[in-house]
């Protein structure tokens, strides 16, 4: 009974392939999902050895179980917050440095006057609250 997809073939009178160096199974299932776009960013993961001292560990273990779940995946979780802090920090500055080379002169743009709005608006939600402020309870 064939299967789909499936072909056999006779063996073949050729020479056998040279034999590739065995490959860590997540760079495997990562070339064969790759040319179907299903392999999402954290599906290949590296095993790293990382030296805590006692009362790390010990923190970790507390903090997974409250959480359910594991002591890798909280890591993985708090490195992950951590680096996404960093990167979004380094936008930020990335940001700042390009108004500093080429400063806004107005907050004039096509959406209209922005200073105008804020001070308006300012003013609008400063009268609110002293109204709100003022009312009996």
């Amino acid at each position: 009974m064939a299967r789909s997809g499936w072909r056999y073939s006779e063996p073949s009178s050729r020479a056998p392939a040279p034999e590739r160096p065995a490959a860590p199974v997540s760079h495997l299932l990562a070339d064969i999902l790759q040319p179907y776009g299903t392999v999402p960013a954290m599906a290949v993961r590296t095993q790293t050895l990382v030296q805590l001292n006692a009362e790390l560990v010990e923190s970790l273990d507390r903090r997974a179980a409250r959480e359910g779940v594991s002591r890798s995946a909280l890591i993985r979780d708090l490195l992950e917050e951590a680096l996404r802090t960093d990167r979004a920090a380094a936008i930020s500055a990335q940001i700042v440095e390009g108004y500093r080379r080429i400063p806004q002169e107005t907050a004039d743009d096509e959406w209209g006057d922005l200073d105008a709005w804020a001070q308006a608006n300012t003013r609008r939600n400063l009268a609110a609250l002293d109204r709100e402020e003022r009312e009996p309870w």
